[in-house]
């Protein structure tokens, strides 16, 4: 049965029990005042009143207060009924857990939400068992320090598990916040009431994440924060702000104008800014302040003000953000002088510095050159030479396109320039053209000057040479020219006899005379011929030419000189040799210096010596090598890397430019001129010229 039914039940008992009981005692103490009145009545045999019978007063007095006595008590049981059944009533009705509990945890009795959660067993739940396996002894010590003497009433926070959520998993526990009291009056028995706060925990615990969250971005922020109040009072700084000005946030949040991190001397100026911050006056897209740390250090910084509006919409502030600018600022300084620097360095150039948009490709080519391109960037000497348009870097450009090379030069000016374009990404990301021209007209008249003295400078070598080989030469013609005077004579003798003895002149002697005459003419003629082409001309003229023909003219020339030094040249030169593309004549002034040198080199040689130098031309890969060896003391090894400077001779009376101009010759000529000391001793010069292209001996032909 109920609580509630006992209690009505028992009420109903009382309430029977003091109506009857009140009837017996009033029937009971009538009966006993009749008695004693006539007994009394009997003895004195006439009636008195009660006053005069004590006894019977009492007696009826006893009755009246029992009466009393009972009518209290039956309504003090029923309020005290009255009152158990109400708190039974919202026993039963409590939505919260509410039960019995002994001194050990065990249920004694529950209410229907306890039955409803738990739902235990009578008899055999204990409270403990039902707890959490982590927080079964603190619902274990909670409920023994309850039972202790001196205590009557603690409370608890652990995990339950819902009878409806058993054997779901872990996320199924229910955290419960537990009030137990002991009861006064039985020291064994516990009241305890649960309230379940799993929804407050989570959103404690929510909120909590969500404050550590926020917490950590603001911590994470590099951006400063701080709010004032309307009257200016710090209200509130991040740990960027903190870090910033090198002071922590108990020192700050409170302060009031002025601020400690004000620069010196500096109040007024940071009062009027806060002043309009506070008015709302300050610009939206920011201001720059400055700020002093503890250690004195001034930072720039920019601040950004935005009004505090609270939840009810109200304006109780305003929020600032403050980002350290002092690091952009020093860069922005650096680059700007940087940036003056280059471009001082590009206005002070002699060359002439141009960037311009490159042309839409759907440009039509008819398009002026004033209309294709943006001139993005031009430097002083590009203004001075074209002005401050595009035209004069289109025209360059285009005449480099035209000529195929990277000087061109300007027939309007009449300027020579070397250019150097190339693509680059401007400073918005397009893609546009710079170009360097750098005027190099006195370089190139230089260049000119440098190459009409040069061949100045070949042909008096060539005189030189002749000049040296002058004795020889007149020597060689000498030869012929005696053999020619000698048969003229001597035919002419041979006639005046024939025709003194009345004899006419034999035509075969007279013809075989001739002929010799004819060839030492014809000898004489050779060495003159070769001389003269040596000489005579300056200016290269490069030709489809024979290898062969070349080493035979050199050496016709030095065979002379050969002779008289009692010097042999051998000759070896390979068989189905390709043409050459060069200037034969200078070709030939090589070998005549280079076959010259190594005859001369042998000239203090000993008689039983082999005075020979040998001359061979051969095919190496695609070039014609030259190579001239003899037989003479070689060259020194500390000497070797000096052979080819200008003015460096090894001879008393050289001049120390001949090998010089060799070398410039046959760089002229694409080749490679060296000097090697050959195992066998002597020395060793080689030079090699490239062969004829295919192109050239089709043109040739």
């Amino acid at each position: 049965m109920p609580r509630s039914a006992e209690s009505a039940a028992t009420l109903r008992a009382i309430r029977w029990f003091t109506i009857t009981h009140g009837i017996t005692m009033g029937g009971f103490v009538i009966l006993m005042a009749i008695f004693l009145g006539a007994v009394h009545g009997t003895q004195s045999g006439k009636a008195d009143t009660l006053l005069e019978h004590p006894l019977q007063v009492a007696v009826v007095g006893l009755t009246v207060a029992m009466l009393m006595i009972l009518l209290l008590l039956g309504r003090h049981a029923r309020r005290r009924l009255s009152a158990e059944l109400e708190r039974d009533r919202l026993f039963t009705l409590s939505p919260d857990p509410l039960c019995v509990l002994g001194r050990d945890g065990a249920l004694i009795r529950g209410n229907p939400a306890f039955e409803q959660f738990f739902a235990p067993e009578r008899g055999a739940a204990n409270i403990i068992e039902r707890a959490h396996p982590d927080d079964q002894q603190q619902v274990a010590q909670a409920i023994a320090s309850v039972a202790r003497p001196g205590q009557v009433a603690t409370s608890f926070e652990a995990r339950f598990m819902p009878a409806t959520d058993r054997g779901s998993g872990g996320d199924a526990w229910r955290w419960l916040e537990w009030s137990v009291r002991r009861d006064p009056q039985s020291q064994t028995m516990l009241y305890a009431i649960a309230r379940d706060t799993t929804s407050r925990r989570r959103a404690e615990a929510a909120l909590a994440a969500e404050t550590a969250f926020r917490q950590a971005m603001e911590d994470s922020l590099l951006t400063g924060m701080r709010a004032f109040d309307l009257t200016g009072r710090i209200t509130y700084v991040n740990r960027a702000f903190c870090d910033m000005v090198g002071q922590t946030q108990s020192e700050l949040v409170g302060a009031v104008p002025p601020f400690s991190y004000w620069p010196a001397g500096d109040d007024a100026l940071q009062m009027a800014q806060l002043d309009r911050l506070l008015k709302g006056a300050t610009p939206r897209n920011g201001f720059e302040v400055k700020l002093q740390r503890r250690n004195g250090s001034v930072i720039d910084a920019k601040m950004y003000v935005s009004p505090l509006i609270d939840r009810d919409g109200r304006h109780t502030g305003w929020m600032t953000s403050v980002t350290d600018i002092t690091e952009p600022l020093r860069i922005r300084a650096a680059l700007a002088a940087a940036h003056e620097r280059f471009t001082t360095v590009l206005e002070e150039l002699d060359a002439a510095v141009s960037v311009v948009a490159q042309p839409q490709p759907d440009a039509s080519p008819e398009v002026s050159l004033n209309d294709v391109g943006e001139l993005l960037f031009a430097n002083r000497m590009y203004r001075q030479l074209f002005g401050i348009t595009p035209t004069g870097h289109q025209v360059l450009l285009r005449s480099v396109k035209d000529s195929g090379g990277a000087e061109t030069f300007h027939t309007a000016m009449g300027r020579w320039f070397e250019l150097r374009a190339r693509d680059i990404r401007w400073v918005d990301g397009r893609l546009v053209q710079m170009l360097v021209a750098t005027d190099i007209t006195a370089r190139r008249e230089a260049d000119e000057q440098l190459h009409r003295q040069e061949l100045k400078l070949q042909h008096n070598s060539r005189l030189v040479t002749m000049g040296e080989m002058a004795s020889s030469l007149a020597h060689e013609l000498n030869q012929p020219l005696t053999a020619i005077s000698n048969y003229c004579m001597g035919l002419s003798a041979r006639i005046r006899g024939m025709t003194a003895k009345g004899h006419s002149a034999d035509p075969e002697l007279l013809l075989d005379a001739l002929r010799k005459t004819s060839a030492q003419a014809e000898r004489a003629g050779e060495v003159i011929r070769r001389i003269r082409n040596f000489v005579k001309r300056s200016e290269p003229e490069r030709r489809i030419c024979s290898a062969k023909d070349i080493a035979a003219e050199a050496v016709g020339l030095v065979q002379i000189e050969a002779a008289r030094q009692r010097v042999r040249i051998q000759t070896e030169i390979g068989r189905e040799l390709p043409p050459l593309h060069a200037d034969p004549i200078l070709l030939q002034q090589v070998l005549i210096n280079l076959l010259k040198n190594s005859i001369e080199a042998m000239r203090d040689l000993a008689p039983g010596n082999q005075r020979v130098v040998t001359l061979r031309v051969s095919e190496v890969g695609t070039a014609i090598e030259f190579s001239v060896s003899d037989r003479g003391p070689g060259i020194r090894e500390d000497l070797q890397g000096r052979l080819f400077e200008p003015f460096f001779t090894t001879k008393t009376e050289g001049m120390g430019i001949g090998l010089n101009i060799c070398r410039s010759i046959v760089e002229s000529h694409q080749g490679q001129l060296w000097a090697e000391r050959p195992d066998e001793g002597g020395s060793r010069f080689r030079f090699t010229v490239p062969v004829a292209e295919p192109v050239r001996l089709t043109q040739a032909a």
